[in-house]
């Protein structure tokens, strides 16, 4: 609970019949939660609130109508927030999530529409822990060292 992590979600909005979000993916990581709300404006444009969160801004992807979209919350540990990344960029920075008692849970789906069409396409939902940037360095550079001494030896 006390690493980083990225919630990667590909789906397609279909069918809003208000721009109420009623379609979403959240991760509630024990003593925080974020959510990502997902619907369709009047337009017919695909858009994501960050939902759960101390912050409510929506991002509207303008002009890509119903299409497969990939959204990223990127949380880090270190300061505790998350950014969002649509379709590979940077929109929404310093998420903080809002207090939760609950277990760690990652759930999706719809809520109750009131009486109102909703449809959405999920292509993938998934969650995983990204290694401290730290990590990653002592890898390669133990991976380097390790090939240089058996270069050195060979010789």
């Amino acid at each position: 609970m006390g690493s980083d992590w990225k919630m990667s979600v590909t789906v397609r909005i279909v069918q809003s019949s208000d721009t109420n979000q009623h379609i979403f993916a959240a991760f509630k990581r024990g003593s925080q939660g974020f959510g990502l709300g997902f619907g369709m404006n009047s337009d017919g444009d695909p858009f994501v609130e960050v939902d759960e969160s101390s912050l409510s801004p929506v991002y509207t992807l303008t002009g890509a109508g119903s299409s497969y979209n990939n959204y990223d919350l990127l949380y880090n540990a270190a300061n505790n927030t998350a950014s969002l990344w649509v379709n590979g960029v940077d929109e929404i920075n310093n998420i903080t999530g809002i207090q939760t008692p609950s277990s760690p849970i990652l759930y999706w789906g719809m809520g109750q529409p009131r009486a109102t069409t909703f449809q959405a396409n999920w292509n993938s939902i998934s969650l995983e822990t990204v290694p401290e940037p730290s990590t990653s360095w002592l890898i390669l550079l133990g991976s380097g060292v390790l090939f240089y001494v058996r270069r050195k030896v060979r010789r």
